[in-house]
């Protein structure tokens, strides 16, 4: 588990919602996190800083 999910389980852990953004491609080279409250995946790297910057 990378940094992302050490992250991820922390703010569950405290009753938070994890939601994370994944392009494809990397979801077809990793393993995608799957104790996520959401998970969406995009077609691109572009795509998935839009939605970051949107969730803000």
């Amino acid at each position: 588990m990378g940094l992302m999910g050490v992250l991820g389980d922390m703010v569950l852990e405290y009753g938070g919602q994890a939601n994370g953004i994944m392009p494809q491609f990397l979801k077809n080279r990793e393993i995608a996190y799957e104790g996520l409250t959401s998970m969406t995946i995009v077609e691109t790297m572009a795509r998935a800083q839009d939605c970051h910057v949107r969730a803000r």
